[in-house]
């Protein structure tokens, strides 16, 4: 519904939100961090985030 992006981040102090751009960082089926990403539409945010964790386990090597 509208505005419900907006009541969800306002009813949980900002600690949770729905919108677009926040990924995690998932290593061997754990979730060991997150990334996000904000300025463009929520489906740019996401490209980026994706991008961004492509380039990390780039250079740090896939578990």
């Amino acid at each position: 519904p509208e505005g419900l992006d907006a009541r969800l981040a306002f009813a949980t102090g900002g600690k949770v939100t729905n919108l677009k751009g926040g990924l995690p960082i998932v290593v061997n089926g754990q979730v060991v961090g997150g990334i996000g990403v904000g300025s463009g539409t929520g489906d740019q945010d996401v490209e980026v985030g994706t991008a961004a964790i492509a380039a990390l386990v780039a250079a740090v090597g896939a578990p």
